[in-house]
Parts: structure tokens; sequence; C-alpha cells
């Protein structure tokens, strides 16, 4: 098994030196992560991905920028989401990569306009009691931060509410069970 994954690793650094020579850099950085994942001590695999993996890590850096400079918060926080996720997955290898301080604070600048306006939304959503769609809106919010603004309270409600509409309505009907489930779930 050793001796295999040594030969799969090899093979596919080689395949990725192909794909740098011509200038497919996010393939070749894939293949030399997975050539660092089947083999960490294969050298060529370490130093091409740390070439081809930072290239990458720039151009998503890069879009962090635009989206930043074209006053897209949205797609600053989720280019940078993007960046980081990528960053953890390579450093994870035991490859350092490095992400400028200038993408994060734009990040940092972009994320709680994005987040308030996002929380304003997922307000108006369930005050026009559109259920679904502000439980979609808090969900995200939830996703990029999980201790946001009362997030919790406003998506149990957003979840709750229905429930318990539709309950009322088993319970005025006289179905009594399945009231009794709604009302019930609502609780647990």
């Amino acid at each position: 098994a050793i001796i295999f994954s040594g030969c799969a690793s090899k093979r596919l650094a080689k395949r990725g030196l192909k794909f740098e020579q011509a200038g497919m850099y996010e393939m070749a950085a894939d293949l030399y992560y997975q050539a660092v994942v089947a083999n960490a001590k294969n050298v060529d695999a370490v130093v091409g991905l740390k070439k081809n993996g930072q290239r990458l890590l720039n151009e998503k850096s890069l879009q962090v920028h635009k989206a930043y400079f074209n006053n897209n918060d949205r797609e600053t926080v989720y280019s940078y989401l993007d960046a980081q996720k990528y960053l953890e997955k390579v450093n994870a290898t035991g490859v350092a990569l490095m992400l400028s301080e200038g993408t994060r604070s734009y990040y940092e600048e972009a994320k709680p306009r994005y987040l308030e306006s996002l929380f304003y939304e997922a307000r108006l959503l369930l005050e026009e009691e559109k259920f679904r769609d502000s439980e979609a809106k808090f969900a995200e919010i939830k996703r990029i931060d999980p201790s946001y603004e009362g997030v919790d309270e406003f998506m149990k409600v957003s979840q709750s509410e229905p429930l318990y509409r539709q309950g009322k309505e088993f319970l005025d009907a006289g179905l009594y069970r399945k009231a009794y489930a709604n009302f019930n779930n609502i609780i647990s």
C-alpha cells in the first residue's frame, strides 16, 4: 500500500507538472494536492502545491478585491469564504499558504454590511409572512456568522409559525392528532 501510494503520488505530481507547464494552475494545484495527500514526503508535489496553490489562492484573493471595489458585499464575503476554505484545505496537508491582510480587511469590512442587509431582508420577509424565504435568509446568515444578532430566535419563528398556523387549522377542523403532532414539532 505504501509503495502504491508513493507511485500514485509521483504519477499525480508528473501530471500536475504538465498542467503547470500548460498554464493551467488550478488543475495543477489540484493534482499536486492529491499527490501530497497520497504521500506527504513527495518533495516535487509539495513544491508544486506550494507554488500553484499560492497562485490559485492569489487569484481567489483577487476576486475578493474585485468584488470589494465593485461594492458587491455579497460577492466579497463569498469570495473570501471560498479563499479561506481553500487555504485551510491546503494548510491541512502541511503546505503553508498565505492570504493577504488586505483581503482579510476587505472581508471584515464587507461582512457586517452584507449581514445587516441580509438580516433586514429576512425580517421583512418574516413580517410579510413569507416564512420559507425568511428561513432561507436566516440560514444563510447563520452559515456566515452563527452568533449574529439573535438570528437563532428569528429562525425559530420562521420555522415554527407555519407549523403553529397549520396546527390551529387542524385543531379547528377537529383533526386533533395532526394538531398535536404540529404543536409537538414546535416544542421539540
